[in-house]
């Protein structure tokens, strides 16, 4: 029993958020167990903590 996430990211960037988030989570690569759809707030913190 194997489970895949998909996590897709729609448009936006760390200084505005993400106003397009979609989780999938399959399992056996043919069922959907869960779908959720949201947001993300803005992160600026984020490229600097990558670049560290």
């Amino acid at each position: 029993m194997s489970k895949l996430a998909i996590l897709s990211l729609g448009n936006g960037n760390c200084e505005q958020g993400v106003q397009s988030v979609t989780l999938q989570v399959w399992q056996n690569n043919n069922i959907l167990l869960t779908k959720s759809v949201g947001t993300l707030p803005p992160a600026p913190d984020i490229p600097q903590l990558y670049t560290n």
